[in-house]
């Protein structure tokens, strides 16, 4: 417990602060440099290549499912599994984060380790541009310490920062901090010219992740708390003070207002663009009140019970299994609230403006499945609260007391002597205070980010080795038009781009796995397979996924047909199969499907859920170009009927 104190003190008095939380995140994340490519960023790397050759015409990184005809092309083709509709949208406006994804391609290529370089710097800025905004807001320098370094070791982090294709949500990070530290510090201490910089960082943070939408708020919130800070309750405010009060929450308005009617077009442009989902899991407050207001309460707590709890919901919505625990989540959300209101219980304005902050982003962060990896932006009002309820202990120790009065005064005049106390009366009280927040936002999440970021690697390293023993089951170079067939799943990320995967892999491509160890060895593919296409284009051989669970009843009907049914649970049940199916429309027994090399009909529904399908192949399955596997967990896949 004294060396615990120690660090706290050194930390908290240590002249440069910023350092000692940039070197933490190095080095809770510097070790996944020399890591892969995961999933989506196979798909964009071959977008690139191609839009850099001239065939394509625009780069559409983050546009998956945008027409009926690409959809049956790219399913006919393998890139999309068979359950996915021609009918599905899913497609988002992201100019600039594709572009400063393309400019990494064009000077790094195919080499994945810069990338991580460049992610990892840009999370190092990210959390030092919140620190500063930290600094302008929070009342103390104290409490602005914590909460940069509550934030930086956040673990719903990792995964942005691990994930190449995921620099949307760190360049959206990056522009939302550039933009409020401007507008704060127009609302704090004038200057006109720094309000159209925070509205080009706001435009620009838009093109890069739109969930930057509602910080148009945060210029308003923190006018209102700096025009009722702590010095308003504590002192008679004069004529002079009560006008520079009015003109900060009058210039608070205003840059709300303006940043406001910059979101509203780029609104406006979205949705007359056609962006959005209308998948199942996807909720649509205009097309689909009913079904957005039946689902928005569950889902706001269950995003809410990040806060305290160190386990992404994620996780939950892959299978069915996971939804009797919604109900106990979004209750854990219920008591992240009630935290939020005894802190703002005693912090007033300070700490309302933060709860409004984290708030805001709920109504638009729910229309998609509860992810924490989407709070990265509401996590900096997470951190600010964790924060609080860590300065609490010191307001608490001299509550009633002069010195709890002068260490107000001292703050709100920026001297910050107030922060620098160490008085021993309720010295016990004060420690049981702290252990609380300091274990649920930093000693809880260290090995919780630390965790995510291999989970990352192993998972692709799952898929690489499945993709392996499939060319293995061959037994000779695989050929242009030989076919995998997998029958289960044994990771749910598999059946995601899992073509791109093979593609890229057949051609030669970087051989550095995730975040994680190679399972198949550091030549893999390339070692026991010639190239058969340029890196990252088609490479002439399939890989298909008929199921999304794990332990299908598999009967051969012909040479041609497989018959493949549910025992211990329905398939399209989880997230992968309600991502393949729009909003409103149900799988209906009889449906047919075209997936290029084979067709699927769905043979037997029970309460709405596909319990049975058959897939009839062009190819005869006996043919030496088919190859039917079986995926085992944690070994290698298994070829079935010889």
């Amino acid at each position: 417990m004294r060396i615990f104190h120690r660090i706290i003190h050194w930390y908290e008095t240590c002249s440069r602060p910023w350092l000692v939380v940039a070197g933490l995140v190095v080095l809770l994340y510097g070790w996944t440099v020399p890591g892969g490519f995961f999933i989506d960023d196979f798909r964009h790397l071959r977008f690139m290549r191609e839009f850099r050759d001239g065939g394509r015409g625009e780069l559409g990184l983050y546009r998956f499912l945008r027409s009926d005809a690409e959809n049956a092309a790219m399913r006919g083709e393998g890139y999309y599994p068979w359950w996915v509709g021609d009918d599905v949208r899913y497609q988002h406006s992201r100019p600039w984060a594709e572009r400063w994804l393309y400019r990494q391609y064009a000077m790094f290529g195919d080499q994945a380790w810069p990338y991580h370089v460049v992610s990892l710097a840009m999370y190092v800025v990210g959390v030092l541009t919140v620190g500063r905004l930290f600094r302008l807001l929070l009342p103390g320098e104290r409490e602005a310490r914590w909460a940069a370094l509550i934030f930086a070791v956040a673990g719903s982090h990792a995964v942005s920062v691990v994930f190449v294709s995921m620099q949307c949500d760190l360049l959206g990070l990056l522009l939302i901090g550039a933009a409020m530290c401007m507008a704060i510090r127009f609302v704090r201490d004038a200057g006109a010219w720094r309000l159209p910089i925070a509205i080009l960082c706001y435009w620009l943070a838009l093109g890069a992740k739109e969930s930057s939408l509602p910080t148009a708020l945060l210029p308003a919130l923190a006018g209102w708390a700096l025009a009722t800070g702590k010095a308003g309750r504590d002192a008679r405010p004069t004529m002079g003070t009560m006008v520079v009060r009015q003109g900060v929450a009058r210039r608070g308005v205003i840059a709300s207002a303006l940043l406001l009617a910059v979101g509203v077009i780029w609104l406006a442009s979205y949705a007359r663009g056609g962006y959005g989902a209308n998948n199942a899991w996807m909720l649509d407050p205009l097309r689909a009140p009913g079904h957005y207001f039946s689902e928005l309460w569950t889902r706001a707590g269950i995003l809410l019970s990040t806060w305290l709890l160190p386990v992404n919901p994620f996780l939950f919505y892959l299978r069915r299994i996971g939804v009797p625990f919604f109900p106990y989540l979004a209750g854990v959300g219920v008591v992240t609230l009630a935290v939020f209101v005894w802190i703002t219980m005693q912090r007033v304005a300070q700490a309302a403006a933060w709860v409004i902050w984290t708030v805001a982003f709920l109504p638009l962060l729910v229309c998609t499945v509860p992810d924490d990896r989407n709070m990265l932006l509401p996590g900096v009002g997470f951190a600010a609260m964790g924060a609080m309820w860590m300065g609490l202990e010191k307001a608490q120790r001299h509550k009633g007391t002069e010195a709890q009065r002068g260490e107000g005064n001292n703050r709100e005049q920026g001297t910050g002597n107030g922060e620098q106390g160490t008085g021993n009366s309720g010295e016990g009280e004060a420690r049981g205070v702290r252990w609380i927040p300091v274990f649920l936002f930093i000693l809880a999440q260290v090995p919780t980010g630390v965790a995510t970021a291999y989970f990352v690697g192993r998972t692709q390293a799952t898929v690489e080795r499945n993709l392996a023993g499939g060319l293995a089951a061959f037994g000779r170079p695989v050929r242009g038009g030989d076919h995998i067939v997998f029958l289960n799943i044994d990771n749910d990320a598999q059946v995601l781009f899992a073509q791109y995967m093979l593609d890229w892999q057949m051609a030669g491509g970087d051989r550095s796995v995730g975040a994680g160890p190679t399972v198949t060895g550091d030549r893999g593919f390339a070692a026991s397979n010639p190239r058969l296409a340029p890196r990252g284009s088609d490479s002439g051989v399939r890989v298909s996924f008929l199921t999304d669970i794990r332990n299908p009843k598999v009967t051969r009907v012909d040479d041609h047909t497989l018959r493949l049914e549910g025992v211990e649970e329905p398939m399209l049940a989880g997230f992968l199969g309600a991502m393949g199916r729009p909003r409103g429309r149900e799988r209906r027994e009889g449906d047919e499907v075209d997936a290029g090399a084979y067709t699927v009909r769905i043979t037997r529904m029970k309460d709405g859920d596909v319990w049975g399908i058959e897939a009839r192949f062009k190819e005869s399955l006996s043919s030496d170009s088919v190859r039917l596997m079986r995926c085992v967990v944690g070994l290698a896949p298994e070829r079935v009927g010889k």
